[in-house]
Order: structure tokens, then C-alpha cells, then sequence
């Protein structure tokens, strides 16, 4: 019952509304994944290197944006690369 529920919110919320999810079906179908259970089909990538501060580091923007994606519907968000302390990120000087 749950994950109906959470099936119709996703759908209601779809960008283009029931047009995409009429050509899309399971878009916003519930998914299992290994052992994890995702609410929908929808990945997102990693992106948004603005969110990181002088150091490289990931700040708390970035993860309430992506809090926000996987609020959004998305069964799935993953992480860019960034780094994890001060000393890992030569990479990006």
C-alpha cells in the first residue's frame, strides 16, 4: 500500500504529468536493486561542482540539493567526485 501511494505521489509530481508517465510506465515504479529497495527508476548523476567550498570540499548546499532530488522522486542520487578531506583533493588544484 505504501509504496502505491508513493507511486501516485511521484506521478502526480512528473514534469509533463500523465503524459510521461502513460509513455513511460514504470518510470515511477518501484525497483529493487541488489538489496535495495528504490521508489522509482529515476537516477541522478553526479553534478553540481559549484556545491563545493575553497577546499573542494562538499558543503551543506550540496547535500540538501540533493536531499532535494531524492525528495523529488528520485529512486536513486549519486555523488560527483569531490573530495573527502583537505589533503585528497590535488585532483581539483
Amino acid at each position: 500500500v505504501h509504496l502505491q501511494s508513493t507511486r501516485n505521489s511521484l506521478q502526480s509530481k512528473a514534469p509533463g504529468g500523465p503524459i510521461i508517465t502513460q509513455q513511460f510506465p514504470l518510470l515511477f515504479s518501484p525497483f529493487r536493486l541488489g538489496k535495495h529497495d528504490l521508489q522509482s527508476r529515476i537516477v541522478v548523476t553526479g553534478h553540481a561542482a559549484q556545491f563545493y567550498d575553497e577546499q573542494k570540499l562538499p558543503t551543506e548546499d550540496y547535500a540538501y540539493y540533493l536531499r532535494e532530488r531524492a525528495k523529488g522522486g528520485a529512486g536513486l542520487v549519486t555523488l560527483g567526485s569531490c573530495g573527502v578531506h583537505p589533503t585528497s583533493t590535488s585532483y581539483f588544484n
